[in-house]
């Protein structure tokens, strides 16, 4: 005679184990399907955990194709602003991916930021492979434009590239412009990431500034007299 109670049990613990199976194949089918792949190899500074945004293309978008979304914040909360918008166009028959990241306009903080990038080939030793100017929108002027290239900034090892620089004070946003081939054909950029963050300018700054406007405040009363 069957024991049906022996069955039961084992078939709850069989259906049991079966559920668990499920569960963790799917979980790591969502692991596999949605990684988060930084460019392999390519330094980072020392702030890359704990800074306000981060964006990483990997691999780099096609030509013609353009999105938006939201920079991660792994460590640091101080504004809720940073979004991104990225599109790719081609001047001649190089190709380019322009990166619009926001920030909330605060001129005591310093903005820093991170670009690297892997690649294929030999890169140019002429002209500038990354750009980043700020602006402020309000004013709808630019504030600063800075231009990197190898020997300008640019560091290069094996197949990555990076740069480390800084704005003060802080823009609305940033427009970061990187180079993803060139007419030849000679290299090609198969993976870009940025990060930026924001650090309160130091007391020592702020005094020595406070004091120069004293001193220019100063002469101008005495010629006043």
């Amino acid at each position: 005679m069957i024991n049906m109670n022996g069955f039961r049990k084992s078939g709850f613990w069989v259906g049991l184990f079966a559920c668990f199976a499920l569960v963790v194949s799917l979980g790591i089918m969502q692991a596999q399907a949605c990684p988060v792949q930084e460019c392999p190899d390519c330094p980072k500074p020392v702030w890359w955990d704990t800074a306000d945004a981060q964006v990483v293309f990997n691999p780099v978008p096609e030509m013609g194709t353009g999105g938006n979304g939201r920079a991660e914040r792994p460590g640091y909360d101080w504004s809720d602003r940073y979004e991104y918008t990225w599109d790719t166009f081609t001047v001649g028959s190089l190709d380019f991916l322009v990166v619009n990241l926001d920030n909330e306009e605060n001129p005591s903080m310093i903005k820093k930021f991170w670009v690297s990038f892997t690649f294929d080939g030999d890169l140019p030793q002429q002209g500038e492979l990354v750009s980043i100017t700020s602006y402020y929108d309000e004013l709808d002027e630019e504030t600063d434009t800075m231009l990197f290239s190898i020997g300008n900034g640019l560091n290069v090892e094996g197949n990555c590239a990076w740069l480390e620089a800084s704005l003060l004070p802080q823009p609305d946003r940033e427009s970061f412009v990187i180079a993803l081939g060139n007419p030849n054909g000679e290299f090609s950029v198969n993976c870009v990431q940025l990060a930026t963050k924001c650090v309160p300018i130091p007391s020592t700054l702020l005094l020595l500034g406070g004091g120069l406007v004293g001193l220019i405040g100063v002469r101008k009363k005495l010629k006043s007299r």
